[in-house]
């Protein structure tokens, strides 16, 4: 991630500025609207330019606000032998859980759970247990 300011000045927060890059501010400005139209044609509604805070709270909110889905035991067979697994444990209420250990996006991953023959998933952040599943949130 870079902040874009004017070539010779730092960002706020310290971080290195982007018209550093380019040999003239005209050629970074340049380069800077080639880039905000390319963007723009390729990811069309919806997208806009964010501070790497705000993209995390975006992604964290996008991620965990995806629902449990429950699958059938072939699906959870096939992750369960796909690559090995994290984390895989019974809670004490017989839950078996365990993640996916191929993260999908930064700490987001696939969180599989099975309980008296039925079978889930759900997304969750893999270094928080607080978003983990458990038996009161299942759809039984």
């Amino acid at each position: 991630m870079y902040n874009f300011v004017i070539a010779g000045r730092s960002t706020p927060d310290g971080l290195p500025s982007i018209w550093n890059f380019y040999p003239t501010e005209l050629d970074a400005e340049a380069t800077h609207v080639f880039e905000s139209e390319k963007f723009q044609r390729e990811y069309p509604a919806g997208s806009e330019v964010m501070s790497w805070d705000d993209f995390e709270k975006l992604q964290k909110t996008f991620w965990l606000d995806q629902p449990i889905l429950e699958i059938t035991s072939e699906n959870w067979y096939d992750a369960l032998g796909a690559l090995p697994p994290l984390k895989w444990h019974t809670t004490p209420d017989g839950v078996e859980l365990f993640l996916m250990s191929e993260f999908t996006s930064g700490n987001y991953t696939a969180q599989y759970a099975q309980f008296n023959d039925r079978y889930f998933v759900k997304t969750v952040d893999a270094f928080d247990p607080n978003t983990w599943m458990a038996l009161s949130c299942l759809p039984l």
